[in-house]
């Protein structure tokens, strides 16, 4: 049970942190979004078994066509930036090899946050970042500690 429980709590926090410090939400706000975010959270629980007799192939016409818009933003990378091409280019590796939009999310914030470390470019990062990177790294490693 406590398995099920920590995801939506960790997207919880994630939610409130970034609307207030990313987004400049007041608190109020954000924990209104948090609370309409749980009551939709609980009436997905009572669709559960209309989701669960679609079939597993069937989502992905949809996913190639997502897909196919992709490439189109690399257009406007800066290629001679060597910490952003470096980041561009894991990303793309992570993106075939896992199978969780949340693990991608994770690791590219991740990858984020130390190659601005790396590269001297702190000024770049900002607390909203910082603070989902750190959610993204506890949920990464319940990942690795349920096994």
């Amino acid at each position: 049970m406590a398995g099920c429980r920590r995801p939506g709590m960790g997207l919880n926090a994630y939610f409130a942190f970034g609307l207030v410090l990313g987004q400049q939400f007041s608190w109020p706000q954000a924990l209104t979004a948090v609370f309409i975010t749980s009551v939709l959270f609980l009436l997905c629980l009572f669709l559960q078994p209309l989701f669960a007799s679609i079939p597993g192939f069937a989502p992905a016409p949809a996913l190639v066509f997502v897909a196919t818009g992709f490439p189109a933003p690399l257009a406007g990378i800066d290629w001679d930036d060597l910490a952003t091409v470096v980041l561009v280019m894991l990303i793309a590796v992570i993106m075939p090899l896992t199978f969780s939009i949340a693990t991608r999310i994770a690791i590219s914030f991740l990858a984020y946050v130390v190659i601005r470390l790396i590269s001297g470019r702190t000024h770049e990062l900002n607390t909203s970042t910082l603070v989902i990177t750190v959610f993204g790294v506890l949920w990464l490693a319940t990942l690795l500690l349920d096994g």
